[in-house]
């Protein structure tokens, strides 16, 4: 199994990316207008440690849009751990396994904008009722919005991967962007490990 997600290193309000996961082989466009390249990057990047290291739902997030008012969408790729996914669903996933999902969620990146009616005429029920979603989404701490993950289900499209492939990307990234010293070597992290 394969796993690996990159991006172009464009910065002209949008760029490319891909994300090659079993059998998914999928390009992606990425807004830049809140998030640039790194930090897409950055948030992958913890993303993949969540889903390997302590075994939970994770997502990566592909594109935010937001307005001047906050409200808008992000698209995530959602990576679901054997362990987490859920028996009653009908979905068999083996040991070792991670499922992969795509969602479409919207966001409001201020926590005011919840409270404003958003009226999403072409989500409308024959009855004139607007409904959605709406999540809250902070830019500066998007590790909170893995809690609007939800379970994958039957019907959506699910592609599969693994834990070791996602270990061994994940493991790929971290020896690039390690700091160096002058001289080539790595400076040691020991004492200055955050708590």
């Amino acid at each position: 199994m394969t796993f690996s997600i990159d991006l172009d290193a464009s910065d002209d309000g949008e760029t490319h990316g891909r994300i090659l996961a079993g059998d998914l082989d999928e390009a992606f466009t990425t807004t830049l207008s809140v998030w640039d390249v790194g930090a897409y990057q950055a948030q992958w990047t913890s993303a993949l440690r969540r889903c390997d290291i302590y075994r939970l739902p994770a997502a990566l997030i592909t594109s935010i849009e937001a307005n001047q008012d906050g409200r808008g969408f992000l698209r995530a790729y959602e990576l679901h751990p054997f362990e987490t996914v859920e028996q009653r669903s009908g979905i068999e996933a083996a040991e070792g396994e991670v499922l992969v999902t795509e969602r479409f969620h919207f966001v409001s990146t201020d926590a005011d904008g919840l409270r404003r009616p958003w009226i999403l005429e072409e989500h409308s029920d024959e009855a004139g009722t607007d409904y959605a979603a709406i999540k809250y989404f902070d830019p500066q701490r998007p590790t909170p919005f893995f809690a609007y993950i939800e379970p994958p289900r039957m019907g959506i499209s699910i592609w599969r991967t693994t834990i070791a492939a996602i270990r061994t990307f994940r493991a790929g990234i971290e020896r690039l962007s390690r700091p160096t010293r002058g001289d080539g070597s790595t400076p040691s992290l020991r004492g200055n490990t955050p708590c």
